[in-house]
């Protein structure tokens, strides 16, 4: 499950997630406008995905990502071009959230053509959480 893939670099890596089997579930969750007209705009093929429609905002596309995980319709919750605080507000909500007794944390993963390992990052984001 992507969350606001709305940027050509986000809704690329889904793509290429998913081209290259990382990826078994291709879901998409924002405003389905907005990822259509950045698929068109940057040639990338999304007809094979599920794209769920929500309201025009961060908030709402993270808040319905994590509410697909709850659902069973999606494994793994991948940010796309929303702020951190947004996705992880919705992650870590004392109602509704992903919370657990473990402690959450986030990761990015980087393809670095330069390098021939895919580096992986984590806590690397200075979050400011209620």
């Amino acid at each position: 499950m992507v969350v606001h893939p709305c940027d050509e670099s986000s809704l690329r890596g889904a793509v290429e997630s998913a081209e290259s089997g990382e990826s078994s579930r291709r879901s998409l969750s924002a405003l389905r406008a907005r990822i259509k007209d950045v698929a068109a705009k940057h040639g990338l093929n999304i007809s094979g995905y599920e794209i769920v429609d929500t309201p025009p905002t961060e908030a709402a596309a993270a808040n319905r990502g994590v509410e697909l995980i709850h659902e069973g319709r999606g494994e793994v919750l991948m940010k796309g071009s929303l702020h951190t605080d947004e996705i992880m507000r919705a992650v870590t909500a004392k109602t509704g959230g992903l919370r657990k007794d473990r402690r959450i944390s986030h990761v990015f993963v980087m393809d670095v053509p330069a390098y021939a390992d895919t580096i992986f990052v984590t806590d690397a984001a200075d979050q400011h959480l209620p």
